[in-house]
């Protein structure tokens, strides 16, 4: 367990805004900010957005996905970038019973996250 406390502004996905009260950005910790960096990394094409250009963050999905080659090499290729870039957060310890399905351009995934908090489930498109 990471002997600081490490928070970041929450981001309502749904809404496509950080979350602000009384003029104040919410800031998540803990689970809520695992949670929050998990989605951040998920919809976080590399390069794609001015803010993460050249920081090395974000995952490459749409460039493995676009490739002519086997099935196979494309969910190793995913599941490898996917789990490096979450496990860069020191509180999340592994990735497990990872698995995807591709359905015309998007991609389905479902993961368990063993993280210093506990397990938690994630289901996502992107």
């Amino acid at each position: 367990m990471a002997d600081y406390i490490t928070a970041e502004p929450l981001f309502d996905w749904e809404k496509g805004d950080f979350v602000i009260i009384n003029g104040v950005p919410r800031l998540a910790v803990g689970k809520e900010r695992i949670r929050n960096y998990t989605q951040k990394v998920l919809r976080t094409q590399l390069d794609r957005y001015k803010l993460y250009r050249g920081t090395g963050f974000g995952i490459s999905t749409d460039k493995i996905i676009g490739k002519s080659v086997a099935q196979d090499y494309k969910q190793s290729e995913i599941r490898r970038n996917i789990t490096e870039e979450l496990l860069k957060d020191d509180s999340i310890i592994s990735i497990e019973n990872f698995s995807m399905k591709q359905e015309g351009t998007h991609l389905n995934i479902s993961f368990t996250e063993i993280t210093e908090y506990g397990a938690e489930n994630i289901e996502e498109e992107i």
